[in-house]
């Protein structure tokens, strides 16, 4: 699958412990048997706090266009496929973030999709995908570790989970800026 994403992000403060934001991202067509326009997502987001301790939410809307659709009742081959206009999907996000020490900060974000379900469209049956890990900060860098889960609507149709949890770590490093 098409793993590029083009993303533009705007945020700006209001007031000293709230920022609001825009962001907007594009991902190129994943499959050209299947579909012929990429998918916009355009989240509209809401942070309150401060940077050590914050709370954000948020609402965003998925745009796949119009997209030509297999038709899975069809026994000719290649399968025959229609144009058809792609409902949005949209979600609402949570993101904590808590500094419980100098150098350990907890960290969560989680999204929830709302609506049907598009399988068809490129929707892999989340229901909502949860995370949680914890920031050993440093100086100019810091170290996660954490799980990322994924809830299902229905049974996944690999191995009949609901629940699927991914456990992960990862490295950030910040490159020019002020160091605290």
């Amino acid at each position: 699958g098409n793993t590029i994403e083009l993303t533009s992000k705007l945020s700006a403060s209001i007031g000293r412990k709230f920022r609001a934001g825009l962001t907007v991202a594009y991902q190129p067509k994943s499959s050209s048997y299947f579909y012929k326009n990429g998918k916009w997502t355009v989240q509209a987001l809401a942070t309150f706090g401060t940077s050590q301790r914050n709370v954000t939410v948020g609402y965003g809307i998925i745009n796949r266009g119009r997209q030509n659709v297999y038709q899975p009742w069809s026994s000719a081959w290649p399968p025959p496929y229609t144009e058809e206009r792609i409902p949005d999907q949209s979600f609402i996000t949570l993101g904590i973030v808590q500094k419980i020490l100098p150098n350990l900060t907890l960290l969560s974000d989680n999204r929830i999709n709302l609506g049907k379900r598009f399988f068809s469209y490129d929707d892999r049956g989340e229901r909502a995908t949860l995370s949680f890990a914890l920031r050993l900060d440093r100086r100019r860098h810091s170290f996660d570790l954490g799980a990322y889960s994924f809830l299902y609507r229905n049974n996944y149709f690999w191995d009949g989970k609901k629940v699927r949890i991914v456990p992960y770590i990862g490295y950030n490093l910040m490159i020019g800026g002020k160091v605290k």
